[in-house]
């Protein structure tokens, strides 16, 4: 197993090293950790530095940068784990993507928010950013260790990928596994045009919606998977993912990144945004975003 993880020094950054460190991983993970530092000219303008000075002051924050990863790997070499670092210079969001597909890798590890001494590089938009863009599953770490995993599903290829990935994780780690699937509420026709509601009414909804958690379940138990419990919700899918996470503590979220509608839409995520965006970003546990393809390009 391939892991890049992103880190930057800050106690977030800390959380998703640390989270590397206390999962039982295959024995022959390699873990690869980057720090980004945007260029020096983004950093140092010529009226407030002169060329020698910024040079100077860019030299030690890289050599600061290169201090946090040499931290960061006796930490995970300490964990077991095979480790390299690398300090990559550009913008973050676009550096990493590019990192985790040059290396291709199987999974890209980062905190939710970066505030340590680096936080212009890893800031909360860039994990969003990464959520997005990345065509390799993205793990949100906001805390240490996995109890309880709870897998979000709606029936599509991604959410299944979810599901496995899941599975995978639980096996290693000895945590219970949920599932989840939100169904659409009956929402009265608008007076004016506008999107066409769920049609139906509330019973044949939730029949309905059961009927896609019984089948997910079934396909997770065919593959594997051992569900301490399915639960059932109605409404707003990252809001009803979100709190029943809380309610049952879980330590990690599982979604596919595209559901039921298909190719991705450009236009729907920048409107409404996606559900997977929402809830890695406003979740209080960690957060795995699983997806087969951004765009559906060919498999070369």
């Amino acid at each position: 197993m391939r892991i890049l993880l992103a880190y930057d020094g800050s106690s977030d950054g800390e959380k998703a090293r640390d989270l590397i460190g206390n999962l039982n991983l295959p024995d022959d993970t390699q873990v690869s950790i980057v720090s980004v530092l945007p260029p020096p000219s983004t950093l140092f303008h010529a009226d407030t530095l002169q060329p020698a000075h910024a040079a100077d002051a860019d030299r030690r924050l890289a050599e600061d940068a290169e201090a946090e990863l040499d931290v960061a790997a006796r930490f995970l070499s300490a964990a077991g784990r095979t480790v390299d670092v690398k300090v990559l210079r550009g913008r973050p969001g676009d550096t990493i993507v590019d990192e985790a597909t040059r290396r291709d890798v199987d999974l890209v590890v980062m905190g939710s928010r970066g505030h340590g001494p680096f936080k212009s590089a890893l800031l909360g938009s860039v994990s969003t950013e990464v959520v997005n863009a990345s065509a390799r599953p993205v793990l949100i770490a906001r805390g240490i260790s996995v109890h309880r995993v709870l897998v979000a599903t709606d029936g599509s290829e991604d959410a299944m990928l979810a599901a496995r990935a899941a599975i995978s994780l639980v096996h290693d780690t000895g945590a219970e596994l949920h599932v989840v699937h939100v169904g659409p509420k009956h929402v009265y026709p608008p007076p004016t045009a506008g999107p066409t509601p769920p049609t139906g009414t509330d019973r044949e909804l939730r029949q309905e919606a059961q009927g896609v958690l019984d089948w997910q379940v079934d396909e997770i138990t065919k593959a594997g998977g051992e569900i301490t419990q399915a639960h059932l919700r109605m409404g707003r899918p990252a809001e009803e993912i979100m709190h029943l996470s809380e309610e049952l503590v879980v330590g990690l979220i599982v979604v596919g990144n595209q559901g039921l509608g298909g190719r991705f839409s450009r236009m729907r995520h920048i409107l409404m945004g996606s559900v997977s965006e929402k809830v890695s970003r406003y979740a209080r546990c960690s957060v795995m975003v699983i997806r087969k393809d951004l765009y559906d390009r060919p498999s070369a």
